[in-house]
């Protein structure tokens, strides 16, 4: 747990899974340990449970790890007038220090609004480079914000870059931890002791040879402890005390390692220099139940936010990404526009690299209109979640993503429907600004097309390439063309402008084309689009559209109407090293850019995940079932109706496969039907009672499923017989089942495993076959298997 003091009631969530792993009755031997990384550590975490290092060269300071404990750091305390303007103060101290010709300096924020007020003044001055840092940012543009960073603060002297003028960062409590970077100069606003010592880490963090001057600041009314601190509470008014009661009459300290390791050495009582810790919601077996019951899901859970946060910790955050080409109107029935956009966002639906988190009740303040945002980036943020009193406007409506199981409901411009968690899909044309709840580059006039980076996230995230072109972004490329007046190519008819991708457009979507023809039209368009070196923003579509016309990709149209387009990849792209985990989606499992026999695919599975197995250590009962289940997890393919998707909706068939580039949507899954053939020929599965009982289970949940019941609507009604034969084995299933009935004992069993091997030992069973599965479909998608 790195930076732990940060994370103290995930800590006791950790600690309550040590010892709710052991409740079952035949535990697993699986490792488990946690261990504590912090220059910082909890205080009740003992002396004898702590390695510190207390070697020679800990204060040599010729000695590198000496360097770093001993360099000094000049710090001046400075009381800001009452009522200054925080933002203010940090920029004016900032450009202060740039004037004396440090090459880069950090500024530390408490506030959001004071982060990007500072940034702002910075950036006006044009006296240094600056670069933003907050918690308000997506993962893809903060890695490149920190990459940026990197090249002139990083703490390897032989990739620094020097710049023409001095960099200033200015950031948030987001970059107290978890950022290796090495500063020459500090400005921070006052916090609780503990989080200074994280912000003066980044300051001469290897112990070169400079000054290293630092700034605290702090509020006139934060000196006294009568007004607590949102944030840090009584923590930044002792703390302030503290540092002038051991700072020299000029008011400057010594903020160095080694020196504020001695000081705090002497005194008695420190626990008041830091904010009060947090407590995690007590963990109870009826909260292990619930949560372990992830598919289908079987109600209201309780929030994982407590456990993870603290109690009177912040809220919750919620996830928001922009989509271009929705058309929300408010005079538009919900389910007319959900049953328009529904397959088209399942294509690229959010992922992690852009999404924005959002607090709670900052984004329903905005959904609402008001934009009046003063919360921080601290983990231990006590802010609270103001009520909303005002109903959102029609013409603000959001998506609340929830996947195939979206509902009209979920389309919505009411505050209170936003709820911990959600992943929110915002319209680029929605009137409200983006930059309120979020730092986002500026992209200026062109912001409406680039607040959409779905398709360029969605590649680096999954592995897979998509398309969306709609004539919303075809705009915004013209624009960029007319203001950058760019010359048109020598070569114009075999590139791409937005001039014939919209024409491209229109011939596609004509109703009378043949699907072939259809086809064709796309081929040349995606053959245009990546021969054009197109505009920075939009770099992802040459390589996205190069990618699809590849012949072990392929691609599909989704949706073609109205100047726009929608394209996925026909096979999942698997790149070396990257596997794909889509459980939700049996034909992702199926259709693969090799054919693979049903008879192969099993053998490889069997084989892959008994080696996973007892590298695991794991033996006896445990180790036969998971060999057995893994051999006869897809049996279940050899239904009549899978096998005609397989063969591309062709009932007549002479091969069974498991995989095929040819596949369709199945009608059916097959794990269902895998049980029911495993049932069919005892001999195939182990002989002890247990080892079949846990054998059919990981057979039955080897794509996520019975957890603890079948997925709804899982049987076709169609009745239909499925014969196979393995190890000179015939097994026989029927069809319907009738497992997704919750009578049929599939959830009987799912508890008495429960029970039996704990709550995490029954998942780590079920990981070991499913990743055994994900890895040989990747081998044999490769060619790496006989």
């Amino acid at each position: 747990m790195d930076e732990a003091h940060c994370a103290q009631p995930f800590l006791q969530t950790a600690r309550a899974v040590r010892k709710y792993r052991q409740w079952a009755t035949a535990p697993l031997n699986a490792p488990f340990q946690t261990v504590i990384m912090s220059a910082t550590p909890p205080p009740e975490i003992g002396e004898r449970e702590t390695f510190r290092d207390t070697s020679p060269q800990s204060s040599d300071p010729n000695h590198p790890l000496g360097r770093k404990q001993t360099a000094v750091k000049p710090t001046t305390l400075i009381t800001a007038k009452r009522n200054a303007n925080m933002g203010q103060e940090l920029a004016d101290a900032a450009l202060e220090l740039a004037k004396q010709n440090h090459p880069t300096i950090v500024v530390f924020a408490n506030r959001v609004a004071a982060a990007r007020e500072a940034r702002q003044i910075i950036k006006s001055s044009d006296a240094a480079d600056v670069i933003l840092i907050t918690g308000r940012m997506r993962q893809r543009e903060r890695d490149d914000a920190m990459g940026e960073l990197l090249k002139r603060a990083s703490p390897d002297p032989e990739e620094r870059a020097a710049g023409a003028r001095p960099l200033i960062a200015v950031a948030t409590q987001s970059l107290e931890i978890g950022a290796d970077l090495d500063f020459d100069a500090l400005v921070t606003e006052c916090a609780s002791l503990d989080a200074l010592r994280q912000r003066f880490g980044r300051l001469n963090r290897t112990g070169r040879d400079l000054p290293a001057p630092g700034r605290i600041i702090i509020q006139a009314d934060q000196v006294s402890a009568k007004n607590p601190d949102p944030i840090y509470g009584e923590a930044i008014s002792a703390t302030w005390e503290w540092l002038n009661r051991h700072a020299a009459t000029s008011g400057e300290i010594d903020f160095g390692i080694a020196n504020i390791a001695k000081m705090l050495a002497g005194d008695q009582d420190n626990a008041r220099l830091n904010p009060p810790a947090q407590n995690a919601t007590v963990m109870l077996p009826s909260h292990i139940d619930a949560w372990a019951q992830t598919s289908p899901g079987t109600g209201p859970n309780p929030s994982p936010d407590t456990y993870l946060h603290g109690i009177d910790n912040r809220p919750a955050d919620v996830q928001v990404c922009w989509r271009a080409g929705l058309n929300l109107d408010h005079r538009r029935k919900k389910r007319e526009i959900l049953g328009e956009l529904q397959e088209i966002l399942n294509v690229c639906p959010p992922n992690s690299l852009e999404t924005l988190p959002v607090p709670l009740p900052a984004f329903r303040q905005w959904l609402a209109g008001q934009t009046d945002d003063d919360t921080g980036d601290a983990p231990g943020n006590h802010e609270s979640d103001p009520p909303v009193y005002v109903h959102g406007h029609a013409n603000r409506r959001v998506i609340r993503w929830r996947g195939r199981e979206n509902g009209a409901h979920d389309i919505t411009a009411n505050p209170r429907d936003i709820n911990p968690g959600d992943t929110i899909i915002i319209s680029t044309a929605h009137p409200g600004n983006p930059h309120a709840i979020g730092d986002l580059p500026d992209y200026g006039q062109d912001g409406d097309v680039f607040l959409d980076i779905g398709d360029a996230t969605n590649r680096q995230a999954r592995g897979r390439p998509t398309l969306r072109i709609s004539g919303e972004l075809l705009q915004g490329w013209q624009r960029i063309v007319d203001r950058n007046d760019e010359p048109e190519s020598d070569d114009v008819e075999s590139m791409a402008t937005p001039g014939n991708v919209l024409t491209a457009l229109s011939e596609i979507n004509q109703d009378e084309l043949t699907s072939p023809e259809r086809q064709d039209l796309i081929a040349n368009l995606l053959g245009r689009l990546s021969r054009t070196q197109m505009p920075e923003h939009l770099q992802y579509f040459a390589v996205n559209a190069a990618d699809l016309l590849r012949r072990d990709v392929g691609f599909r149209p989704v949706s073609w109407a109205n100047n726009h387009l929608v394209l996925q990849p026909r096979h999942p792209q698997i790149q070396a090293g990257q596997e794909q985990t889509d459980d939700d989606d049996d034909t992702s499992h199926a259709r693969r850019a090799r054919r693979v026999t049903l008879e192969r695919h099993s053998y490889g599975v069997g084989e892959m995940a008994a080696k996973y197995a007892q590298t695991c250590g794991i033996n006896g009962d445990e180790l036969d079932a998971i060999r057995c289940a893994a051999l006869l997890h897809d049996v279940g393919k050899a239904d009549p109706l899978f096998q005609k998707a397989m063969h591309g909706g062709n009932p007549y068939y002479d091969e069974i496969l498991a995989k095929s580039p040819d596949a369709i949507n199945p009608t059916v899954r097959h794990e269902l039907m895998s049980v029911r053939m495993a049932e069919s020929n005892p001999d195939l599965l182990p002989e002890t009672p247990g080892a079949r009982e846990l054998t059919l289970h990981l057979i039955a949940s080897h794509h996520g499923n019975c957890r603890p019941f079948a997925q709804p609507g899982n049987d076709d009604p169609e009745k239909r017989a499925a014969d196979f034969t393995l190890k000179g084995a015939i097994m026989h299933g029927q069809g319907p089942t009738g497992l997704e009935r919750m009578d049929s004992g599939i959830a009987e069993r799912y508890w008495s495993l429960t029970r039996k091997y704990g709550w995490w030992g029954l998942a780590y069973l079920e990981a070991i076959v499913r990743v055994a599965d994900w890895k040989q479909s990747e081998n044999e998608e490769h060619g790496r298997c006989n």
